[in-house]
């Protein structure tokens, strides 16, 4: 039986829970600030880095799991037309992630049996695959979507503290590297059990059998964000790698630890960009929510704006009182990085208006460029200028982000406009429409719909979410 959706919190809580969200994310980047000079010292510097290489395979599993359900399936809950989809939704998206793990599993398991230096720590990868498992389950799509920020932000927190607590009670000296690993992977997966608890207590833990077509179509229309994530990770991971081939130990030292500033900013607002997804996608279906849009648009791109520049004015007494003596190189490469984080405000709030209008393509399309193009120059400018040319060729990255989705912003508004497709967004709704038919049976004139049998990025009545046919990408 189809009912009304629960009632979802008002567009003027976006700020508090803004605030909210961030605190959230705020606990998750403060607790490695802790954990790391504790396990520096317990571990010594051997069994540290076997840690992090582990930890660094681990992180790529959740990179894959992940996929793109932290927006795709959000922005599902927020436009669902009823709480009886709810249960599609949830069943659909953990059945894509689990089977996403499970080729992980497979893949991994295989590589260490065939690679001699992970063989030999065979039981690390088994334990944290096992915790990775856990924490794949944490619904963070689904406690944003129905408006649950508080209790989002204070599961995250919640986690960390446990971890922390178990971290410094159990680890005392190398022989505790299961333990350390265990308290570095297991919050999300405390995090979990307490969100399904506090789901369950309100009714909204559904689960409804699904079918191939139902798994098929999360896994659809969350691709393109996949493409797109994967391409914002190959920008920031491979910075420190070409630096030290080409330039040397030292200048990637200075540029990943004036790093860690820019991406500790990124992270905390990514989290809450996201989190303002549902406000957004709701504020793009209705044309009398400009005011909504303007405050959420100004808030984030202002909050980069006051990290970034804060970094520029404060790196000169910020980077050698954190990192201590002999640092003093990375002072420029944080101040670029500050001009960085500036750029990328405005290219957080344009893929946070495509999102909302469902362009993931789009998204995967700008994001893939500007990734390409980084590859392309960080190896010249990090031989040529060491850590301040990695610093540089961030910087260009970000705007070139934000240039891009600007092009892509005005294309939206020229569709909206209501004038003729330019040949590419043609072109590529043709093709949409080709491959919809090839794969899908015609609708049943009935009143009652199979959600399973949906296009990705349309409702329950076939529109996209600003109520006209669906625009071409």
């Amino acid at each position: 039986m189809t009912g009304k959706p629960q009632a979802r919190p008002g567009e003027h809580r976006a700020g508090t829970d803004a605030v909210v969200v961030a605190l959230g994310y705020l606990s998750s980047f403060a607790y490695p600030l802790v954990a790391l000079p504790f396990l520096a010292r317990a571990l010594g510097a051997p069994v540290l880095g076997a840690l992090m290489v582990v930890l660094a395979v681990l992180q790529l599993i959740v990179y894959v799991t992940d996929y793109g359900f932290s927006q795709s399936a959000l922005r599902r809950v927020v436009t669902r037309d009823s709480d009886a989809e709810l249960g599609q939704i949830i069943g659909s998206t953990l059945t894509a992630k689990l089977l996403l793990l499970a080729g992980c599993a497979v893949v991994l398991l295989a590589a260490v049996a065939a690679v001699p230096g992970m063989r030999s720590h065979w039981g690390l990868y088994l334990l944290g695959l096992a915790l990775v498992a856990a924490g794949t389950l944490f619904p963070d799509w689904l406690l944003q979507g129905l408006g649950r920020f508080t209790a989002f932000s204070a599961l995250l927190a919640c986690g960390r503290l446990v971890a922390l607590a178990g971290l410094l009670a159990t680890v005392r000296g190398p022989g505790d590297v299961a333990w350390a690993l265990t308290w570095q992977v297991v919050p999300l997966g405390l995090s979990a059990l307490g969100a399904w608890l506090v789901l369950a207590r309100a009714g909204q833990a559904r689960w409804t059998a699904q079918t191939r077509s139902s798994v098929g179509f999360a896994l659809a229309d969350g691709k393109h964000l996949f493409v797109g994530n994967i391409a914002h990770m190959s920008m920031g991971a491979v910075n420190t790698v070409v630096l030290g081939a080409l330039a040397g130990p030292v200048q990637a030292a200075y540029f990943g630890a004036a790093e860690r500033f820019g991406n500790a900013g990124r992270g905390v607002m990514g989290g809450v960009s996201v989190a303002m997804l549902p406000r957004m996608t709701r504020a793009e279906t209705d044309p009398s929510a400009d005011s909504v849009r303007r405050t959420i648009s100004i808030g984030i791109a202002g909050a980069y704006v006051l990290g970034g520049g804060s970094l520029i004015v404060l790196a000169p007494v910020l980077v050698p009182w954190y990192l201590g003596p002999g640092f003093a190189g990375a002072v420029p490469i944080a101040q670029l990085i500050g001009l960085a984080l500036c750029a990328a405000g405005g290219s957080a709030v344009l893929s946070l208006r495509a999102a909302a209008a469902h362009r993931f393509a789009a998204i995967a399309r700008v994001t893939t460029i500007a990734a390409l193009t980084h590859l392309a120059l960080i190896g010249p400018a990090a031989h040529l200028w060491g850590g301040t040319g990695a610093a540089a060729t961030v910087l260009l990255s970000d705007l070139l982000l934000f240039v891009l989705f600007g092009i892509d912003h005005l294309r939206l508004r020229h569709l909206a406009r209501g004038a003729d497709p330019l040949p590419e967004e043609r072109h590529d709704h043709v093709t949409a429409a080709e491959a919809a038919t090839a794969l899908e049976p015609p609708p049943e004139p009935v009143r009652h719909r199979d959600h399973a049998g949906l296009r990705p990025g349309s409702d329950a009545e076939g529109r996209d979410r600003l109520g006209a046919p669906s625009v071409p990408l």
